[in-house]
């Protein structure tokens, strides 16, 4: 918790394994929970006031790599693990299958999910876009509301980062995604379409966060 400036910590809690990932977009702001990823492949719905764990399921077969909710007011969580497989979950019901699941098809060399992305419909209760980037620098962009791919493309190195970030009128038309990448190039292109795409070198390091600043 935030103290002034300083950040104190208000308590702790024992995990069975490890985290690898976690969002606190998951939810209403005031159901005051976070998301969490391991390396069983366990995805985990935990109180924020009383690190108790609500809910979890088994949701990947390896580590669950990556995590992302589709904004404050949705219940709604993508995930993404070694197992090279994209998940769309609601976690008021994380005992069901999930509602969107792709995965390698058969035959298919398995490629390593680094990371997730997911915008939501204007009422933020549903996801509108999710995304997925890969080991090998593979980018997929699905269409939930229309359940197909929407456009693909292939970077020359891995995917660390995943970001969607909305314009002002919050629709895919004002939306880009910006990938980072292992080699620390920075690309953008219009969230609905692979054309126009924008890139950085920001460093010869690996990308690992990207976030808007409010203006």
């Amino acid at each position: 918790s935030l103290n002034g400036r300083e950040v104190v910590e208000s308590g702790s809690a024992l995990v069975e394994n490890s985290l690898r990932c976690c969002t606190l977009e998951t939810g209403q702001v005031s159901d005051r929970q976070v998301a969490t990823g391991d390396f069983s492949g366990h995805l985990a719905i935990w109180d924020l006031e009383t690190l108790a764990q609500e809910k979890s399921v088994k949701a990947h077969s390896d580590v669950l790599t990556c995590v992302a909710g589709s904004g404050f007011g949705s219940s709604q969580i993508v995930t993404g693990g070694r197992d090279g497989e994209l998940k769309l979950w609601d976690t008021r019901s994380l005992d069901s299958p999930p509602s969107l699941r792709m995965a390698p098809e058969a035959g298919q060399a398995r490629k390593q999910c680094w990371t997730v992305a997911s915008s939501a419909h204007e009422d933020h209760s549903t996801s509108n876009y999710i995304t997925a980037g890969f080991d090998n620098g593979d980018i997929k962009v699905f269409d939930v509301r229309n359940s197909k791919i929407a456009w693909e493309t292939s970077l020359s190195r891995g995917v660390s980062k995943l970001s969607i970030l909305s314009g002002r009128e919050d629709d895919s038309q004002k939306s880009v995604l910006v990938a980072g990448t292992a080699n620390g190039k920075l690309f953008q292109w219009p969230l609905s379409s692979p054309d126009n795409v924008a890139s950085h070198q920001m460093d010869k390091a690996t990308v690992w966060e990207v976030q808007s600043v409010s203006e």
